[in-house]
């Protein structure tokens, strides 16, 4: 998966946040290719956009769990290209497991627009051992009021998604470039705590 970042105006002015919370908006693009093309990519990338890094590491392990509620309502408008549609999911990064922080991110999408709010959150030791409920429930006292709101409507744990990234930036403008591999999924629904096993592979993709 590769993924373009353009800049643009904000379709709508940003909720009132807390001074720990941060709100960003950008025009997303998303294109799919196969896994064979992957060299040619990133020779390309490399050739016409400057790679970039966040962190100690060259490439970004990023790893995320969605939520959703009863209804799979979010999975639902993905799958169907409903606009607008939302996100509920908390991340983390270079990390098997998060050990000390995990980001809180409430995405709302409307045609190629992002809205994107995030708050980071402390965690308690252990994280992979404690029960969904007592992560929500630490969740939900540290977050804004609407972030919140969408945890607790759609607080079913469904998908851990992770992957490798790439980042490059244009040398001529802000547009910022994504290269997303080794793309892997773990059931979460069912489950009483965060699991990693019976992952579901994109090779090919």
């Amino acid at each position: 998966e590769f993924r373009l970042w353009l800049g643009g105006l904000p379709p709508s002015k940003p909720s009132a946040m807390l001074p720990d919370a941060s709100t960003q908006y950008r025009r997303e693009y998303k294109f799919v290719y196969h896994s064979q093309s992957f060299e040619d990519l990133r020779e390309i990338l490399s050739v016409n956009a400057r790679p970039i890094q966040f962190g100690k590491q060259s490439v970004s392990e990023v790893r995320s769990i969605y939520f959703d509620d009863d209804r799979l309502t979010s999975a639902l408008q993905s799958l169907d290209g409903i606009d607008p549609r939302n996100k509920v999911r908390i991340r983390w990064y270079d990390q098997h497991w998060p050990d000390d922080v995990i980001m809180f991110e409430l995405k709302h999408k409307r045609s190629n627009y992002i809205c994107k709010s995030r708050t980071p959150v402390a965690i308690k030791p252990g994280f992979q051992e404690q029960p969904f409920r007592e992560i929500i429930a630490q969740l939900a006292a540290m977050l804004p009021e609407e972030q919140a709101a969408w945890l607790d409507a759609w607080s079913t744990p469904t998908m851990l998604v992770s992957y490798r990234r790439e980042h490059f930036l244009d040398r001529d403008s802000a547009i910022r470039m994504t290269l997303d591999y080794d793309i892997q999924g773990y059931d979460q629904t069912g489950c009483a705590k965060p699991s990693n096993h019976g992952a579901l592979r994109e090779e090919d993709v």
